[in-house]
């Protein structure tokens, strides 16, 4: 094996294992799992999406605060603390982010919405439209 080949190998490597336990302690939960979800009171759903994005449709009870801003509002999110958390954004990307800003902090019962908001309407999951 050449050493570019071996170097690309290992870089890939790398960044497998790097996303890999970037992840760990938040669960991945699909649209129908999240779903059964809704209106239990053990559970707060936090869409990170734009406040724009938010008004356009959301999940019912949904608490908007953008992936931005999650860092700064981890004092107002204390009341959650001890509840499942599902995070939520349009293809679970910002919502994994947010996810590691609130494992960081001390959250422990975290969940990623997989596929975001695409694969709940895909399901044929209703949104809430407005603030």
């Amino acid at each position: 094996m050449t050493p570019i080949l071996i170097f690309i190998f290992v870089i890939l490597f790398v960044a497998f294992l790097f996303n890999s336990l970037a992840g760990r302690g938040i669960t991945q939960v699909n649209a129908e799992s999240a779903q059964g979800w809704l209106g239990d009171p053990g559970v707060a759903v936090i869409d990170v999406r734009t406040p724009q994005e938010f008004r356009s449709g959301h999940i019912r009870g949904a608490i908007p605060i953008p992936v931005s801003e999650i860092g700064g509002k981890i004092g107002s999110l204390d009341r959650f603390r001890e509840k499942q958390i599902l995070v939520c954004c349009l293809s679970g990307s910002r919502s994994m982010s947010a996810g590691r800003v609130l494992k960081k902090n001390g959250f422990t019962r975290i969940a990623n919405l997989k596929g975001g908001l695409n694969s709940w309407i895909a399901r044929g999951y209703s949104l809430e439209k407005g603030s």
